[in-house]
């Protein structure tokens, strides 16, 4: 019963260690701020949205 009980604490500890990694690498890795995407037709749309195309 008690390895049960370990593994548990142990998995659910890998699973919440691994979710702050991704998000201290979501952080770090992703550009924010104020984005202008030009579309042929010269309209220029402002949006906060973070967009990774890029021609």
């Amino acid at each position: 019963m008690l390895e049960i009980i370990l593994g548990i604490i142990i998995f659910t500890g890998f699973v919440i260690a691994l979710v702050f990694v991704i998000i201290g690498a979501k952080k770090k890795l992703v550009a924010e701020g104020d984005v202008v995407v030009s579309s042929t037709m010269r309209k220029q749309f402002m949006s906060r949205q973070v967009l990774s195309y890029q021609p």
